[in-house]
C-alpha cells in the first residue's frame, strides 16, 4: 500500500483478512481444522471434508447464534 489508502482502510484490511486465516472448528469431525480455500469455501485438515459456510469466517452475523439455537430446539421438541 504504502502511504496511499490511510491508516483506517489498512486496519480494516488487516482485521478481516486476519479473520479469514485463521483455522475455524469443523462442524463434522468438531476439531479446529478448517481452513478457508476460497470465497465461501471451506475444508477441514483433519477430515478432508469441503463445504460452503460465511465468506469471511465460518459462522457470519446474526446466523452466528444459529447452531446453538437450533440445538435449544431439538432439545426442547425431544
Amino acid at each position: 500500500f504504502g502511504s496511499r489508502y490511510g491508516k483506517r482502510v489498512r486496519a480494516k484490511l488487516v482485521k478481516v483478512e486476519s479473520k479469514q486465516r485463521i483455522k475455524q472448528k469443523c462442524p463434522f469431525c468438531g476439531k479446529l481444522g478448517a481452513k478457508r480455500l476460497s470465497k465461501g469455501i471451506w475444508k477441514c485438515s483433519k477430515c478432508d471434508k469441503k463445504f460452503a459456510a460465511g465468506e469471511k469466517a465460518k459462522y457470519t452475523g446474526r446466523f452466528s447464534d444459529a447452531p446453538d439455537e437450533i440445538k435449544e430446539l431439538l432439545d426442547k421438541a425431544a
